[in-house]
Order: C-alpha cells, then sequence, then structure tokens
C-alpha cells in the first residue's frame, strides 16, 4: 500500500518489487527491483551479511563510520547486461 511504501522511506515515484531485510545490527536493507542476472548472487550475499549482522568492513572502516553523526542515505544503481 501506498502507506506501507512510505513508512519505508520509498519516494511516491519508486516502484517494482521491493525486499525489505533487517537483521542482527542497525538499520536495515532495501531492495528495490528483480535480483537479475549476475545481481542475483549479490543478493543474496547481502541476505547473508544481514542475517549475519557482519557487513565485512574492516575496523578502521568501522571506527570511521562510528563518527559520522548524520544520517546517511545510499543508493545503488545497475543495469543488468
Amino acid at each position: 500500500t501506498p502507506e506501507q511504501r512510505a513508512a519505508l522511506g520509498l519516494e511516491p515515484g519508486e516502484g517494482g518489487p521491493l525486499t525489505v531485510v533487517s537483521g542482527a545490527g542497525k538499520g536495515r536493507v532495501r531492495y528495490l527491483g528483480g535480483p537479475l542476472g549476475y545481481e542475483f548472487g549479490s543478493f543474496v550475499r547481502g541476505l547473508i551479511d544481514v542475517a549475519r549482522g557482519d557487513s565485512g568492513l574492516s575496523a578502521e572502516s568501522r571506527e570511521k563510520l562510528a563518527k559520522v553523526t548524520a544520517p546517511v542515505h545510499i543508493k545503488v544503481f545497475f543495469t543488468p547486461t
């Protein structure tokens, strides 16, 4: 429903299949669209990482990210080929 999509932070024009994964850590991962081609492996790996609560980041990267105080919204786009 539009209300559910808004609660997930989706823009009104964002459409298509949606998967939301929440795991042991903070935050959540939203996958908008179908995991096609080579992206299916990335999708499955993302599910495993979220379930484990392990991003695979080094201790140095975790320290640097811990200093970020403002909310961050990252979008990654791909084109199946």
